[in-house]
C-alpha cells in the first residue's frame, strides 16, 4: 500500500463481503494490526461461515479495512460478559460481538472505520431488527487510539478483565466495551441514569453488500443484498480479537461514587454526582462515656496497661490439607482469564486420562495423576465439567493447556469424571450427597 493517499480516495472506496480468496490478505493485515497470532481455522471461519458478518473496505482492489462481527443469542455469551444485558430481557434477545475492526494505517482518519461500524448497525437493523439490544467487544488497555474511537461513538466501558490476554507469553489486561441499542440496558444500579446517558441508539432498516457480487461504489453499497454462495458452514469456532482502550478519569470518579453509594447511602451519591468532585463525609467519632468516681465525678475513662494489651490469640491446630506439599500456580490460571486462542489450541489437542489425586472445593483446585505416569497436573474448579465434585480416586478425562506467561507448565482443562470411585460418597455442585 502506498504511503500517499489521493485526496479523493474515499470516493473510490468500495464495500464487499470477505470470501475464501481473501484469507492470505486478511492474515497479513491482522498480523500488522494485532499482536495475537490466530490459527488458520479462525481465518477459515470469518471468510466462509455464514454466522459471521465479515465486511471489507477496498481501494483499487486491495483491502484497506474490515470488520468482523457475530450476532448471537444472549445465552451464548461467555461468562465474563454474562451481565451485559439485564436479566429482564427474554432469552431470545440477541447481542452483536465485534471480533475485529481495523483500517490500514495510510487510510486512517478518513471515515472508513466509522463506515464499517455503521454498516454493522444497518446489518443488525435488517437481520435482527429490534431483537438485538447491544453491540460489545473486548479491547486491550494500552491502545489509546481505539479507546477514543469507540468512546466517541457512544461505547461505554462495562467490565475490567485482568490477565485476559496472553501476548507473546505476557499477560495483558482487557476491557469490555458496550453500545446499547434498541432500548437495551445493563442490570439496573443506582448510578445507571448517569453512567448510561446517551448510550442508546435507534437503528434504521438498511441492507449491506455481499460477496461474491460485483464490487460497487460506496454510494451504491447499501442497496445491494445479494447473498454469498461461497459459504462452508462446516467450519465453526469463533475466536476473539483484542482491540485497545484505557481507563478514563470519568470512570474513576464513577467507581468512587459507586463505593460511596454503599458506604454513605443514596443521599451522598446524589451530592457527589451533582458536584465536580466527590466530597468525603465526616462521620463523628464516638465519645467515651465518663467514668464517675468519688475523686473525680466527671473524669474521663483513662486507659490502663491492661486495656492497651492486645487480646490473646488462641492457637488453632490446622487440619491436614490435601494440597500440602504441592506448588500452586500464582496467579491461579482460571478459565475466565484464559485467552480464546489458548482455549482453542487446548480444544484441538488430544484427550488424556488420569485419576484425581486430590481436590478441595473450598480452595477451588486440585491435582490429577496421569494414567501414563509423570508429574501431577494442576486443575482449577472452573475447568471441571459435569454435575459431581471430583473425589480422590475418581477416574477422569481431560485435555492440557499451557500456563502463561512462560508456558513451561501445563494444567488440565475440560475435565470430566468418567468413573466414580466405588464406596465413596460424592456430592453434586448443588450440595446433594449420594453414595455409590
Amino acid at each position: 500500500m502506498s504511503d500517499v493517499v489521493p485526496p479523493a480516495a474515499l470516493s473510490e472506496v468500495q464495500l464487499r463481503f470477505l470470501c475464501h480468496d481473501d484469507i492470505d490478505s486478511v492474515k497479513l493485515l491482522c498480523g500488522d494490526w494485532f499482536p495475537i497470532e490466530y490459527p488458520d481455522s479462525w481465518y477459515q471461519d470469518i471468510t466462509s461461515n455464514k454466522k459471521f458478518f465479515s465486511l471489507a473496505a477496498t481501494f483499487r482492489g486491495g483491502i484497506v479495512g474490515m470488520i468482523v462481527a457475530e450476532i448471537k443469542g444472549r445465552t451464548k455469551v461467555h461468562k465474563e460478559d454474562g451481565d451485559i444485558l439485564a436479566s429482564s430481557f427474554p432469552v431470545d434477545t440477541q447481542v452483536a460481538y465485534i471480533l475485529s475492526l481495523g483500517v490500514v494505517k495510510e487510510f486512517r482518519k478518513q471515515g472508513i472505520g466509522s463506515l464499517l461500524l455503521d454498516s454493522l448497525k444497518e446489518h443488525i437493523s435488517t437481520t435482527a431488527q429490534d431483537h438485538c439490544k447491544a453491540i460489545y467487544l473486548h479491547v486491550l488497555t494500552t491502545n489509546n487510539t481505539a479507546i477514543h474511537f469507540y468512546e466517541n461513538r457512544d461505547f461505554r466501558q462495562h467490565h475490567y478483565l485482568p490477565y485476559y490476554y496472553s501476548i507473546r507469553g505476557v499477560l495483558k489486561d482487557g476491557f469490555t466495551y458496550v453500545l446499547y441499542i434498541n432500548g437495551g440496558h445493563p442490570p439496573w444500579t443506582i448510578l445507571y441514569p448517569f453512567t448510561q446517558e446517551g448510550c442508546t441508539d435507534r437503528l434504521s432498516p438498511c441492507c449491506a453488500p455481499c460477496c461474491p457480487g460485483p464490487i460497487l461504489p460506496l454510494k451504491q453499497a447499501y442497496s445491494t443484498a445479494e447473498q454469498c454462495d461461497k459459504v462452508d458452514t462446516s467450519v465453526s469456532g469463533p475466536m476473539s480479537l483484542p482491540q485497545c482502550t484505557q481507563i478514563t478519569s470519568e470512570r474513576d470518579r464513577l467507581r468512587s461514587w459507586r463505593k460511596g453509594a454503599f458506604s454513605f447511602g443514596t443521599a451522598s451519591v446524589k451530592s457527589a454526582v451533582m458536584s465536580s468532585e466527590a466530597t468525603p463525609i465526616e462521620v463523628p467519632r464516638p465519645m467515651t462515656p465518663p467514668l464517675k468516681s468519688p475523686g473525680s465525678p466527671c473524669s474521663p475513662c483513662s486507659p490502663t496497661s491492661e486495656s492497651l494489651r492486645p487480646p490473646t490469640c488462641r492457637h488453632r491446630e490446622r487440619s491436614p490439607s490435601p494440597m500440602r506439599g504441592y506448588l500452586i500456580p500464582s496467579p491461579l490460571p482460571t478459565r475466565r482469564n484464559r485467552t480464546y486462542s489458548a482455549t482453542a489450541r487446548a480444544a484441538e489437542g488430544p484427550m488424556f486420562t488420569g485419576v484425581c489425586k486430590c481436590f478441595s472445593r473450598s480452595k477451588g483446585h486440585g491435582f490429577i495423576t496421569p494414567s501414563d505416569g509423570g508429574k501431577d497436573i494442576f486443575v482449577h474448579i472452573s475447568d471441571i465439567e459435569g454435575e459431581y465434585v471430583p473425589m480422590e480416586g475418581d477416574e477422569v478425562s481431560y485435555k492440557m493447556c499451557t500456563i502463561p506467561p512462560k508456558n513451561e507448565k501445563v494444567q488440565a482443562v475440560e475435565v470430566t469424571i468418567t468413573h466414580l470411585k466405588p464406596g465413596t460418597k460424592h456430592e453434586t455442585w448443588s450440595g446433594h450427597v449420594i453414595s455409590d
